[in-house]
């Protein structure tokens, strides 16, 4: 078991408040923000492992007050057959490509 101490999390009205103008990145900033990846990593991790084993249970876990399963459907898009049907010039022209930028912190 990890423990992590000494992290304190912002407010959603305090994350809401970083902006470009009010943000410099100091070495402790940057350490603070790798410390919480790290811990949200860790607990990601956690959880998907627990729905692995949800799922390989889940008609035991079915009537578990604790936790609940559920199904429901999802809209996919099917880049292949859109082009088989369309065409790839179709396709083309309601694809937009955007530049994204991304910034990595190295820890």
């Amino acid at each position: 078991m990890i423990i992590y101490e000494n992290v304190e999390t912002l407010s959603k009205e305090e994350i809401k408040a970083i902006t470009y103008e009010n943000t410099s990145y100091t070495a402790s900033l940057v350490s603070h923000i790798v410390k919480c990846a790290k811990i949200a990593k860790a607990l990601n991790d956690e959880v998907e492992k627990h729905k692995s084993i949800i799922k390989a249970h889940e008609q035991e876990l079915s009537g578990n007050k604790l936790v609940s399963v559920e199904h429901t459907e999802a809209q996919t898009f099917s880049k292949d057959d859109f082009i088989a049907v369309y065409g790839e010039d179709e396709y083309k022209r309601f694809c937009i490509m955007q530049e994204r930028r991304t910034v990595k912190f190295n820890g």
